[in-house]
């Protein structure tokens, strides 16, 4: 069995980075690390030579010629071009808003430095803010978890009402045959007390996607967290991926490989994909060699940290001696941030939304002498003055939208911002008895194999167990046998001839076992505690066997402290979930019945065999049938079965 590693390495930074390169007027950082490019880079660009900057549509047309002329003499450009400026691009459109930034500024630069970020794991790094070392571990991109900002209560700049009525609208005007779709975005408006570089760290380590970037202006910083390519121009070749089509993630690994499954044949999603992807199509058809415009792949699904989004590649090739100035004129702005047909879109857009979009939806990159050129999408993309920051969310509006469907679609966009970095690592438990070995182990590593897929960082091959030893991967196979070795050493020291074997996974791969003695077996019945929290169904960690479970190992101890064998725990919406260390089955009518997974537990290796076996089957449980159950019984895969003599409940 090999450990595939996908995403993202843990390597050590090439290069240190101070607090004041971040602070420096000019700094631009562009990461493409979270790209499937296989020599993805992070382009640090400092100390600007020049600044390329337009004020007003009146100096768009020549700012981009400008684009040709600095790099035809050799230098690099980076920053960004805000949607705002593609009004004033190709068939020009008069804005009712006046621009809220730049619509054009690209640092001008002699060359780039090349680093290789940790993604901000090091603990001594400068890159991750001391405020997010002291409230976490570590880091763990992918998925994480709410807090507050340190700020005030974030904002839209519409209300639900003048939402709801400029979606009916856009509806009104799909109806009347203007458009097919558009993209109606608005603003969240929010207070962030520290350093706009510290906000771009926490955010860049707990979303490690495609299309990073931070730039410092002087007057601004833009931290774009993007995963969204809107151009990759790599010769004469020239990809465009755009993204369009979301659904929030599952929160246990069954349960979101069928939402993605759901969201590749969902056909709303792939209308407004399809929508895109013809329009991108044509818009490269204008400067790409008839018949080389293809697309490769359709209705892709990637996965991110709370949401799957769905992407189509479109791919061309240029014509020769297209200037970067010529392929921005037949694009900008993106189509999956405007709609079809793109310039009807943009004129209901200026109509309809509140403000200028400023540099959200439009695209932040670089530039590069040969003419080479990567652009991301700038979604997901805060700007910050002083405290005061502003990210534009939308979606997609099509014929049958929902109006409050969408609302609720735009806001789930937006919760990203919202998030920091959470560490842990998958754990087992697992029985090891000197002779005979581990106790269920396939099934073990099958569950943590899922844990790891679902976080996105470390894949294990559930043939563990199956296979001969010598194809194990290192890290488990060295962890597994270092303590069956040591647990066969001082078999004669064991209780009952059994050992508990805790097996942890780490992101980067790496693995350790802790043992310790299995103790007797448990013959006669326990007492439970039904203690007072109550256990949320939405918390993925519920659902995965992880090192966080800090509430439950203290709640445990807390009802052993008191005489109890563990502690018994409800949801929020008053059903039996499970207890701190154990799963629950209530004979009920002469039947077995566990709870669902979907009322907030862990798929319990001893329990998924009770199903299995046709032993009990699911049920929603509550405090009224703990009361007329027949009998009541807990159980791991380390205990096995043990009855329940009495539930008390915590004062």
């Amino acid at each position: 069995m090999w450990i595939v590693l996908f995403g993202f390495s843990v390597i050590a930074w090439g290069m240190r980075m101070e607090h004041s390169t971040f602070e420096r007027p000019g700094t631009v950082i562009i990461d493409d690390r979270g790209s499937e490019r296989p020599f993805a880079r992070t382009l640090l660009f400092t100390n600007p030579i020049d600044i390329l900057i337009a004020h007003s549509p009146g100096d768009i047309d020549a700012a981009l010629d400008r684009i040709d002329t600095l790099l035809a003499s050799g230098k690099y450009l980076a920053g960004y071009i805000s949607y705002d400026a593609g009004l004033a691009v190709d068939k020009p459109i008069r804005s009712r808003h006046t621009p809220c930034v730049p619509l054009i500024w690209l640092g001008v630069y002699d060359g780039f430095s090349e680093a290789c970020p940790a993604l901000f794991r090091d603990s001594e790094s400068t890159w991750q803010p001391a405020s997010v070392r002291a409230s976490t571990r570590s880091g763990e991109p992918g998925i994480a978890r709410t807090h507050n900002l340190a700020t005030a209560a974030v904002q839209l700049n519409v209300s639900e009402c003048e939402y709801l009525a400029c979606i009916d609208r856009i509806r009104d005007y799909i109806a009347a045959g203007d458009v097919y779709q558009v993209n109606y975005t608005v603003k969240l408006l929010f207070e962030h007390a520290g350093p706009a570089w510290k906000l771009f760290a926490r955010l860049r380590q707990a979303h490690p996607v495609g299309y990073s970037a931070y730039i410092n202006t002087g007057e601004m910083q833009v931290v774009s967290i993007s995963p969204e390519l809107f151009l990759r121009r790599e010769g004469d070749t020239v990809l465009a991926r755009p993204m369009k089509g979301t659904a929030k993630r599952g929160r246990w690994y069954e349960e979101d490989v069928a939402i993605a499954h759901a969201l590749a044949a969902d056909a709303k999603n792939r209308a407004e994909n399809v929508m895109i992807v013809d329009l991108m199509r044509n818009d490269l058809g204008r400067v790409c060699e008839i018949g080389t415009v293809s697309v490769p792949r359709l209705f892709h699904v990637e996965r991110y940290g709370t949401v799957f989004q769905m992407t189509s590649d479109v791919v061309g090739r240029l014509r020769e001696g297209v200037s970067i100035s010529e392929l921005l004129r037949a694009v900008f702005p993106p189509g999956s941030v405007t709609g079809a047909p793109k310039i009807r879109a943009l004129e209901i857009i200026d109509e309809l939304e509140a403000d200028s979009r400023g540099v959200y939806c439009g695209c932040v990159g670089c530039f590069e002498p040969n003419g080479d050129c990567l652009l991301n999408v700038a979604i997901r993309t805060v700007v910050q003055r002083g405290s005061r920051c502003e990210m534009g969310v939308g979606s997609g509006i099509v014929a049958d939208s929902d109006p409050k469907a969408e609302l609720a679609e735009t806001l789930l966009k937006g919760q990203f911002v919202n998030s920091e970095p959470i560490d842990f690592d998958l754990l087992e438990t697992i029985l090891y008895r000197p002779g005979s070995g581990y106790a269920s182990l396939d099934d073990h590593l099958a569950r943590m194999s899922r844990s790891a897929e679902y976080f996105g960082w470390t894949r294990v091959d559930a043939s563990v167990g199956k296979a001969s030893r010598s194809i194990h991967p290192q890290a488990l196979q060295a962890a597994l046998d270092r303590a069956a070795a040591e647990i066969d050493l001082r078999a004669g020291e064991l209780t009952a001839g059994c050992a508990r074997v805790r097996l942890l996974l780490s992101k980067d791969g790496s693995a350790r076992a802790e043992w310790s003695d299995a103790g007797a077996p448990v013959t006669e019945p326990v007492k439970l505690l039904l203690v007072s929290r109550r256990i949320d169904p939405a918390d993925v960690f519920v659902y995965h066997k992880t090192t966080r479970r800090e509430a439950f190992d203290a709640e445990f101890a807390e009802a052993r402290a008191q005489g109890f064998y563990d502690a018994l725990h409800l949801n929020t919406r008053d059903e039996i979930t499970e207890c701190s260390t154990t799963n629950i089955m209530l004979e009920l009518d002469g039947a077995w019945y566990t709870p669902p997974l979907d009322s907030g537990l862990l798929p319990g290796i001893w329990r998924a065999q009770m199903l299995a076996g046709g032993k009990a089957a699911e049920r929603v449980l509550t405090v009224a049938d703990l009361r007329r159950a027949t009998r009541i019984v807990i159980g791991n895969s380390v205990r096995g079965s043990i009855a329940v003599a009495s539930i008390t409940q915590a004062d």
